[in-house]
């Protein structure tokens, strides 16, 4: 399940592309892009680890993110590797963390598409499209975060409509493979 094209459904795109202009202004400025961001202490880098092995923070502590790639990349040659964004759920005493989507990421640190995976690629629980809905309406996004972090949290922000549409035909698809029993928890 790919997507390319943001949604201009949610009001808080025009404010996150800006964002997302300031952010890329600042990389060029810097010469860099967000994965030489991330690597740029890293001399060698190791396929299938986790980069920062403690992951990124976003949105305070609601959200986290890491990068890494493949040996061979699965989704597609041009691809260097990806992002993958998670959402904290839970009821407060006990924090599990969702996987949302990933951001794949070309040969030259630009986003590919967004994709999403199979439950048991993370391991953790999984969340409907429709719940994780609220998540993806953050606060506004400061100039005082990070770059990297505040180029993924815009990025996620921008493409929200296009993440909340791959989670919805997941969440279809896997609708149309339950099980008889009405107690499985297909999700």
């Amino acid at each position: 399940m790919d997507q390319e094209s943001p949604s201009p459904a949610l009001p808080e795109v025009s404010e996150a592309a800006l964002g997302l202009l300031h952010c890329i202004e600042a990389l060029a400025q810097e010469q860099t892009n967000p994965v030489l961001l991330l690597l740029r202490d890293v001399a060698r880098l190791e396929a299938g680890r986790r980069y920062p092995q403690e992951s990124l923070l976003l949105m305070g502590d609601r959200w986290r993110c890491f990068y890494h790639c493949h040996d061979s990349p699965a989704k597609s040659p041009e691809e260097h590797g990806h992002f993958h964004f998670f959402a904290a759920c839970g009821d407060g005493t006990v924090r599990r963390w969702t996987h949302v989507a990933a951001l794949s990421m070309d040969q030259q640190g630009q986003p590919l598409c967004w994709f999403t995976v199979n439950r048991w690629v993370t391991d953790g629980p999984w969340v409907a499209a429709q719940a994780l809905g609220g998540l993806l309406h953050w606060q506004q996004v400061g100039e005082k975060i990070p770059l990297l972090q505040r180029w993924l949290s815009l990025a996620a922000q921008f493409y929200a409509g296009t993440i909340l549409d791959l989670l919805s035909q997941r969440d279809h698809k896997l609708m149309e493979i339950k099980p008889a029993s009405p107690q499985a928890d297909i999700l």
